[in-house]
């Protein structure tokens, strides 16, 4: 009674003891698996010799995960010799709760670790991992058989959980905070979706500190880079989680990225559950260009979203699809980019293309468009299409579909350039409408940030699509422009999309 008295006064002085009461906490352990031998089996685990016999014949393993853990993943280094051309580096599992009940198969790819050289590994478990996996929510589980194929050594297994029932101590700990919770009359950490996020045109997105991220994992300031383009994985995981659990889930994928793998935040720039609950990802701005860590080579200049659940066989359910097409309207739209349109992307470093290579992508792509991977898994690359237009009918107030085009007209001083711009202006109807006190806004700013021009086309209608064009004569220099949408209510301003301009 004693110690419930304690925590009930906790909250009230220490916000790391709300934390405590609020949270349960993130285990995470790695387990090397290079040196286990075929047939091997954990002692304690009590199997009939068939079962021992069936083991040896399928050429697996079985490893205890030392913790009850929820999500894992599997990393290691490449072998470079031995492996035929080609060959794809895989793990094969399933997961037990008791050595008893197994899950179904599952295949893991290793795939080259997408971080790029602006986001170098940090001291972690997989600091010299080249090789990578998708993390895999397979709910609860102690146990993991395995095989592997392919070129990897070194393998290991990272081990996570987010429902903070990983060890007896946890498990006592959490009924302890329950209890105190209740008596405190705090919340346990759950959807929050009564506090989503949402702006104009913005789908509701569940925040970070929402979903429980712990900003000290975090290990490094975000990066930027102008939007051209999604990329849409799959986190391969088991579709069985539960709406409640699916915050947990969110937890697991960033410790793995960023507690494991060494990442500077997790890799992606969204999460989607199957439910249709989108969560924001990376820190720094959902309206921003923030640069992940999930296509290997095409990180900058892209936004990643990753659903979470295993879709090989079927397709992700319709309110996931249906919240994919909606973040991808918005996103895309914030920054100017047509969500049906190909684009051309400057490889970095890549599996599939080479370094400095010019790739034409579509605005939507899977994951395996980039790298030599299924992911985001055949069904869902199948929607995809279907996925692009929708977003296409749902791309908001307005779009650029394109924007300047730079002429020479030989003068001394300087230069003309010509902007060109379409917007599509659509209401969700059938009705045509005016803007009465809104319009498009081009504005031009030379490189200190000075603005140099600006022009309000004031005629705009809903359901037209309208071509603007501006000569604009600019002396020598470098320049952005940038194009918004002001709404009808003449305060509201919307960025369509903006570029840089070097008049020479």
């Amino acid at each position: 009674m004693a110690l419930l008295a304690t925590a009930w006064l906790l909250p009230r002085v220490s916000d790391a003891a709300s934390r405590w009461l609020e949270q349960d906490p993130v285990r995470t352990r790695a387990v090397a698996v290079d040196g286990i031998e075929e047939g091997e089996i954990p002692g304690g685990l009590d199997l009939t010799r068939a079962d021992e016999r069936r083991i040896e014949r399928r050429g697996t393993a079985i490893v205890d995960a030392g913790i009850q853990f929820n999500l894992l993943g599997a990393f290691g280094r490449e072998r470079r010799r031995g492996g035929a051309p080609g060959e794809a580096a895989e793990v094969v599992l399933r997961v037990s709760a008791d050595g008893d009940g197994w899950s179904p198969w599952i295949t893991l790819e290793l795939e080259p670790a997408p971080r790029e050289q602006a986001e170098p590994a940090r001291p972690a478990a997989a600091a010299r991992a080249e090789m990578v996996s998708e993390p895999v929510w397979v709910g609860e589980a102690r146990f993991v058989e395995f095989r592997r194929s392919g070129p990897v050594r070194d393998l290991r297994f990272s081990f996570t959980n987010s429902l903070g029932d990983a060890t007896l101590s946890d498990r006592l700990a959490g009924s302890l905070r329950s209890a105190v919770a209740t008596i405190a009359g705090i919340g346990r950490t759950g959807p929050a979706l009564a506090g989503a996020a949402a702006g104009p045109g913005m789908p509701a997105i569940v925040t970070r500190q929402q979903w429980g991220a712990d900003e000290r994992w975090r290990r490094a300031a975000p990066l930027y880079a102008d939007v051209r383009m999604a990329f849409v994985h799959h986190t391969a995981s088991l579709n069985t989680y539960t709406a409640e659990e699916a915050p947990a889930v969110v937890r697991a994928v960033y410790s793995y990225h960023a507690r494991t793998l060494g990442f500077n935040d997790i890799g992606y720039n969204f999460l989607i559950d199957r439910y249709g609950v989108i969560y924001e990802g990376r820190h720094g701005g959902m309206d921003k260009g923030v640069v992940g860590a999930q296509v290997l080579g095409f990180n900058t200049g892209s936004t990643g979203v990753s659903v979470m659940g295993h879709f090989v066989d079927r397709s992700p359910p319709a309110a996931a699809l249906d919240s994919l097409a909606r973040l991808l309207a918005w996103k895309l739209g914030l920054h100017g980019i047509d969500p049906t349109s190909p684009v051309t992307m400057r490889c970095g470093t890549s599996d599939k293309f080479k370094a400095g290579q010019y790739v034409t992508l579509p605005a939507i792509s899977g994951h395996r468009d980039a790298n030599y991977t299924t992911c985001p898994g055949d069904a869902f690359y199948a929607a995809l299409p279907g996925v692009r237009a929708a977003a296409e009918g749902l791309s908001g107030t307005s779009r650029v579909l394109r924007t300047e085009a730079l002429r020479n007209f030989g003068t001394r001083r300087g230069r003309v350039a010509v902007f060109r711009f379409k917007v599509v202006y659509a209401a969700g109807s059938s009705d045509t409408q005016t803007y009465t006190r809104g319009g498009v806004i081009l504005k031009v700013r030379d490189a200190e940030g000075r603005s140099r021009y600006t022009k309000v086309y004031r005629e705009a209608r809903f359901n037209r699509v309208l071509q603007h064009s501006k000569r604009l004569f600019l002396r020598r220099g470098t320049y952005r422009y940038y194009i918004y949408a002001s709404l009808p209510d003449g305060t509201t301003q919307q960025k369509l999309g903006s570029g840089r301009i070097t008049v020479r």
